[in-house]
């Protein structure tokens, strides 16, 4: 039997980004099977019903207002339009399908045994311009950018799929209660994450599989804002706090490291700049910025976990962090 696929592009207020996303998406509606769900999860619903009838003419395409803010809401409304035996590809406003995508997703829910419960493929970013070089492979996951490899093959639990290029069985994952509406983003400053991996995390304990299809691919339009160090240093504070509302003992267990991690960022710079406030500067290189990452992660862990600011060893002869 055929899929019925609802491609589910979850929004919040974003709609320059969101025209180009329906326009990539329409040429992958090739028949009655495949259909494109918006998720408007913006404050003004007069705004989203004024966008909503700007397409009220091209058939395959269904608006939905989510009036709760967050996008576990927005994901679970996409959900909630949807049959058991239907498939969800969840696609934010700023990724864009390459050709053969969808066909490539639904060919991985029919030809794959044994059956995913999810797939999903790689995303590359788009960047604005030259990507700065400060940015190390590592951080590219804050981007939601995905590569893992050229196999179709199941994941295992220490692999994840990114929100912006995932497709569910609606089925399975609405019998485990769909997205935590705890995690997540929330309009455009809270930078709350997890909800997806989560969901697929909540999957493989109940005995689903995850599978990873290469030739579903989208790009990934990289907004110039988050190209700053400013805004990783933050991005990392709130992935603790995300890891921390789904696992605490987890968070307390890098809290434990959290002196080790700083003092390996500090040791790493010139004696004179060994202080706390290194942690908020910006730094020269991808190696340097990748210590600074872990060591602010590892420092809102121990926050969260209680135990404030830890004691930070330097190498014998050099000066004291914070002196």
């Amino acid at each position: 039997m055929s899929l019925r696929i609802y491609v589910a592009i979850c929004t919040h207020n974003r709609y320059d980004l969101l025209r180009g996303a329906i326009a990539s998406v329409v040429p992958h509606l090739v028949d009655g099977r495949r259909m494109l769900l918006v998720v408007d999860n913006s404050y003004d619903p007069e705004a989203a019903a004024a966008f909503a009838r700007e397409y009220e003419a091209l058939p395959g395409i269904a608006f939905c207002y989510e009036s709760v803010a967050g996008i576990s809401n927005a994901r679970n409304a996409a959900l909630a339009r949807c049959a058991d035996d239907d498939v969800v590809a969840f696609l934010d406003d700023d990724a864009r399908p390459r050709a053969g995508w969808l066909d490539a997703l639904e060919a991985a829910f029919s030809e794959s045994l044994p059956p995913p419960d999810a797939v999903g493929g790689p995303v590359e970013p788009q960047w604005p311009g030259a990507k700065p070089a400060w940015i190390h492979d590592e951080a590219l996951s804050y981007l939601s950018v995905v590569d893992l490899g050229r196999e179709r093959r199941m994941l295992d639990g220490r692999e994840w799929l990114a929100g912006t290029n995932i497709a569910f069985r609606v089925g399975p994952i609405r019998a485990l209660g769909g997205f935590d509406t705890r995690l997540g983003r929330i309009g455009p400053s809270a930078l709350l994450s997890n909800e997806d991996i989560d969901a697929q995390q909540r999957l493989r304990a109940a005995g689903g599989r995850v599978l990873y299809e290469p030739a579903a691919t989208v790009t990934h339009v990289i907004d110039p804002e988050r190209l700053t160090q400013a805004w990783f240093r933050r991005r990392v504070a709130w992935q603790a706090i995300s890891n921390f509302t789904v696992d605490p003992a987890r968070v307390e267990a890098d809290a434990a490291r959290a002196g080790q991690g700083i003092g390996n960022f500090l040791k790493a710079l010139p004696p004179g700049e060994r202080t706390l406030a290194a942690l908020a500067a910006d730094v020269p290189t991808s190696s340097l910025f990748r210590l600074q990452l872990r060591a602010n992660y590892l420092l809102q862990c121990s926050l969260l976990a209680g135990s404030g600011v830890p004691a930070v060893a330097v190498a014998p002869g050099t000066s004291e962090p914070g002196g």
